[in-house]
């Protein structure tokens, strides 16, 4: 389960995220979903905040891997975690998976642990993304 949770979310980030406006139903120009919540990691309660930015992927692939993690919640009977659909990811991030499953969609990480970082890695590589770390600009 905790390598699923990994591969779908490429696990989680450090860095501080500005806090956006509540906007949990999509609007003409999201194109970013903000995804807040927690998770249980040996025996600890760990803080989920990763972001999904579209990058031009169809809207309805973009929504259906922004839901992932609210599905997984609820499979395993965790609260679901909370959705902020935003036209952008903020930034800076801590990393980035970028392509992952194929696709065009960025998964940028925040507020993790270097342990952390280090695990999700391997889960974003075999999905198929590239991982960037820290926001990418030089």
């Amino acid at each position: 389960m905790r390598r699923w949770l990994c591969v779908a979310l490429c696990c989680f980030a450090g860095a501080a995220v500005a806090e956006p406006a509540p906007d949990p139903q999509p609007k003409a120009g999201a194109r970013a979903c903000l995804v807040e919540g927690s998770f249980m990691h040996d025996g600890e309660v760990q803080p989920l905040v990763d972001c999904l930015q579209g990058n031009g992927e169809s809207h309805a692939r973009l929504a259906g891997a922004c839901e992932g993690p609210v599905r997984m919640a609820e499979a395993v009977g965790a609260p679901p975690p909370r959705v902020t659909w935003l036209v952008a990811c903020p930034a800076p991030a801590q990393a980035r998976c970028e392509g992952i499953g194929g696709t065009r969609i960025v998964v940028h990480h925040y507020r993790r642990t270097p342990a952390q970082l280090a695990q999700s890695r391997p889960g974003c590589e075999g999905a198929g993304g590239a991982w960037v770390e820290g926001d990418g600009k030089d």
